[in-house]
């Protein structure tokens, strides 16, 4: 488990990297004015190439948020059920917590509604 939240955060690393330098090689070629063999950006131009890459670089995150997030539901989720298996069944073992409230449920139903013949003569 351990070697795979090693390889997710490395995944997230290079991509969080990738993003950052697709975003400053839009900021320097805009900035410079640079012509990619058409005329110079003009403000709009390079407006909308920030947000368009802006909006690509949310696109990932969320895309990789929700990878992770179902990842992560997973584990917990497993990590929870084996924690929950091993609580009950050292609950129930002999001398444990929940054998004993249980033992004490089983006598008080088994013994309720039972009476004593001095019991009904004392109610008449």
């Amino acid at each position: 488990m351990q070697q795979k939240n090693g390889t997710n955060t490395l995944v997230i690393v290079i991509l969080a990297i990738v993003c950052f330098a697709q975003f400053c090689a839009i900021m320097w070629f805009g900035l410079r004015g640079q012509t990619f063999g058409l005329s110079a950006l003009t403000y709009q131009d390079f407006l909308t190439a920030i947000f368009t890459a802006v909006t690509l670089i949310l696109s990932m995150l969320a895309i990789m948020l929700g990878i992770m997030a179902f990842v992560g539901w997973q584990g917990f989720q497993s990590n929870v059920q084996r924690l929950t298996h091993k609580f009950i069944r050292e609950g129930f073992d002999q001398g444990g917590e929940f054998r004993e409230i249980l033992k004490d449920e089983v006598d008080a139903i088994a013994t309720s509604g039972i009476s004593t013949i001095y019991d009904e003569e004392e109610q008449k």
